[in-house]
Order: structure tokens, then C-alpha cells, then sequence
């Protein structure tokens, strides 16, 4: 009996922890970032006069024109094999253009935006001008993000990434790459990351714990992104019936029950049965002959 009982504990203690790690995976924490990274090596060359979709993307939804004074288009630079979207000057006056970029889920918080770019050797910037980048509302409602190049003519040392970090306070709809170039000035940008980095905060208990696992918090980034995490130390206390919890553990506090007494096999307790029995068989064969005489 003591061997099946124990059997049976070491089972429900096993498919205990079994349900315990697959089942409730408490504790697990969303990504701390999210990523959108724009190429361009799946879009049509040539002229950009219009919104170039950009499927499946973080934060990206498509390129486009933007800007009178400059042309767009798709580039291949035959020598190397790589692509870029190229915008050129073709005015000096004017608010300048270049490049605008689609964008979609940029919801108020801090983002680390990484570009790649270069300019075209001995490119001039216009008078009072520099070429910088901006996140902008569908009202024109902008946030400045950092000046790309200000110094008079731009140098011809090849691609540079660029990178820099703001915190946002509202949704934008747009990122746009400002060339500020006297004619014939271009910027070719070949990559654009923008990272969101999240903020968890306000952090609510979900009232969770059990025997065996801990409870969890979850909190909740300005973007809507949410996070639980375990809260250490908050098991609650074991349950015990009949000695033993819902889960399976056994109470070590216990008291084992009193066992039955076996029977008796031997020993005084089977003398004085044998004696009894020889006493009712000769009361029994002594009364058969008092009652013969009396016939």
C-alpha cells in the first residue's frame, strides 16, 4: 500500500511542474524594442512622382515625392550593385525638398532614428539653410529631429550613417529628409531605422499568485505595447487536505494516522483460544453424559 501511495505522488508532482511550464509561463516580458528598416532594393527604379507602397513594415509604408524644387528617383549604382533613393536640386530658392517617407504605428514616445545617406561632392548648401530631418503630422504639425549637414559644401567621403534619439509626444505621419543643395546638389539615402524603445510604467498587479507560481505584474508602454513581469517572493501558502494540497505537495506537519492491529497468528492470543475451544468440547461431551444417565 506504502508503495503505491508514494508512486502515486512522485505522477501528480510531475504533471504539476509539466502544467506549471507550459501552461502558465509567468514572468514573460514583451520586447523592449521594435524596428522598422526601409531599403530599397525591392522598389522600381526611376522617377518617384507618387507614394511607392511598402508592404509588410514596421513602420514604413511606402516613399514619395515631396518638393518642387528637387526630382526623385530610384538609383542603381552599376559599380557597386546598390540602391538608393536620390534626390537633386534643381532650384536655389524656395523651401527646398527631398525625400518623404510614409510611416505608420510612430505613436508618441522615444525612437532612435539611424540613416544612411551621402551627398553629392562639392554639393553647396543654400544660403542660411541645412539639410536636416523631421517627423510630421498629416497637418504639417512638425518635430525636428536633427540637422544632417550644415557646413557649406558637403564632403565626398561616401555613404554615412547618421543616428539620433527623440522622445515624441503625439502619432506622426510622415519622415522627411530635407535637401537644402543649391542646384544640382543630391542626397542618396540607402537605409532608414526607426526604433521604438519601450517604456514600461504604471505597473498592475493581476491578483495571480498560486501555491506554486508567483504573482505578475503587467505595465503598459505610451504606445500600447504591455509587459508582465513576475513579482518576486508572492507564492501563496499550501492548502493542505487530508494532509495533502491541490497541487500535490504533502503537509510535513502531518500527524500519520494510528495503522490497524494485525491479526493475531500466534502468541498468548492463540493459547487462550485454543484453551477456550477444548473447554466447549468437554462441557459439551460432559452435559451428553449427564443427560444419558439421567435416561
Amino acid at each position: 500500500m506504502k508503495k503505491r501511495l508514494t508512486i502515486l505522488f512522485v505522477i501528480l508532482m510531475a504533471m504539476s511542474m509539466l502544467l506549471s511550464t507550459s501552461m502558465f509561463s509567468f514572468g514573460a516580458s514583451a520586447a523592449t524594442t521594435k524596428t522598422g528598416t526601409v531599403t530599397f532594393e525591392n522598389l522600381p527604379l526611376g522617377a518617384v512622382t507618387a507614394k511607392i507602397a511598402i508592404e509588410d513594415n514596421e513602420y514604413f509604408t511606402g516613399v514619395g515625392e515631396m518638393g518642387s524644387t528637387t526630382t526623385k528617383e530610384i538609383i542603381k549604382d552599376d559599380a557597386t550593385g546598390e540602391v538608393f533613393y536620390r534626390s537633386t536640386s534643381t532650384a536655389d530658392s524656395g523651401n527646398g525638398g527631398g525625400h518623404y517617407f510614409y510611416l505608420q504605428n510612430v505613436t508618441a514616445g522615444k525612437y532612435t532614428i539611424t540613416i544612411t545617406l551621402r551627398f553629392s561632392e562639392g554639393a553647396t548648401l543654400r544660403a542660411g539653410k541645412e539639410t536636416r530631418s523631421r517627423f510630421s503630422t498629416d497637418n504639417g504639425t512638425d518635430k525636428v529631429l536633427d540637422k544632417l549637414y550644415e557646413e557649406a559644401t558637403a564632403d565626398a567621403t561616401g555613404f554615412k550613417t547618421i543616428s539620433f534619439s527623440k522622445n515624441l509626444t503625439k502619432k506622426y505621419s510622415y519622415l522627411r529628409i530635407y535637401n537644402h543643395f543649391t542646384t544640382g546638389g543630391m542626397v542618396d539615402v540607402k537605409e532608414i531605422t526607426i526604433t521604438h524603445e519601450h517604456q514600461f510604467e504604471n505597473y498592475v498587479p493581476n491578483n495571480d499568485a498560486t501555491c506554486t507560481q508567483n504573482a505578475t505584474e503587467t505595465g503598459t508602454c505610451i504606445c500600447g505595447e504591455v509587459d508582465t513581469r513576475e513579482i518576486a517572493d508572492t507564492k501563496l501558502d499550501h492548502t493542505f487536505v487530508d494532509g495533502t494540497c491541490s497541487c500535490g505537495a504533502v503537509d510535513p506537519n502531518a500527524v500519520p494516522s494510528t495503522p490497524e492491529a494485525p491479526a493475531d497468528e500466534g502468541g498468548c492470543g492463540s493459547v487462550i483460544g485454543a484453551t477456550s475451544a477444548i473447554l466447549s468440547v468437554v462441557l459439551l461431551a460432559g452435559a451428553t453424559i449427564v443427560l444419558k444417565k439421567k435416561d
